[in-house]
Order: C-alpha cells, then structure tokens, then sequence
C-alpha cells in the first residue's frame, strides 16, 4: 500500500470509531441521567422528553427503590418556583431541588406510593 491509502484507511477507522462513540453516549444519555439522580439500576422508563434547554423523565419503580430514593434527598411536600412553570405541583407527590451547578438546576419529584419518579432538568440563566 501507498502512503495515501494508508492514510485514508486511517481517517476512515477513525471517523468510524468516533461516530461510533458519538452514537454510543447518544443513546445511553437516558439512562446514565436516571441512575445518577436515582443511584438505582431497575426502573421502567414511562417517557422521556428533550426539549429546549430541558431534559424530562419519568420512570416506574419498585417500592423498596422509591424509599431508597427518599432517603437520597430531603424531600418537600410542595415545590415553589418563580423560574418555570414546567414543574406541576401534585398534591400526592414529593420534591426537592438539586442546587445549581452552573447554569443547570434540576427537581426530583417522588410520588407518595414511592413508585413513580419524575426528573426535570433544566439549563439556561
């Protein structure tokens, strides 16, 4: 072989392998999200939302997970924000603010039978 099929053979391997990383991270990104907030492994995914500067999820756990995920943050039984009304507050379910880590903030909400998780992520100022 040439040194210019060597090199083509090169960038091709390598444009392969980083759209493969790309697709990679692109399809997990659900998943890794939920278990950083939950720190559990089993849950059933109900929906999943990206929209303009915000990520949503809600999932279906297990009982046992939904008091692990309690424990996890001090929860409040109503949420007060001036910043969206994205967030509805339900009567039955639980929530906490993560605090800010730059420009992104994030809400949990747990419901009262601790079986349902709903996750907003917001980015912006």
């Amino acid at each position: 072989m040439n040194k210019i099929q060597v090199l083509l053979t090169c960038f091709a391997l390598f444009f392969t392998a980083l759209f493969s990383y790309i697709y990679y991270e692109y399809s997990t990104f659900d998943d890794n999200q939920i278990r950083a907030y939950t720190q559990i492994n089993r849950y059933k995914i109900e929906s999943v939302r990206h929209g303009y500067y915000q990520w949503y999820a809600h999932i279906i756990v297990n009982k046992s997970d939904g008091k692990r995920i309690f424990k996890l943050y001090p929860f409040e039984h109503k949420y007060y924000s001036q910043e969206t009304t994205y967030i509805q507050n339900k009567a039955d379910s639980w929530y906490y603010r993560i605090p800010k880590r730059g420009s992104l903030y994030s809400v949990i909400a747990l419901s009262s039978n601790m079986q349902s998780v709903e996750i907003y992520e917001f980015t912006g100022d």
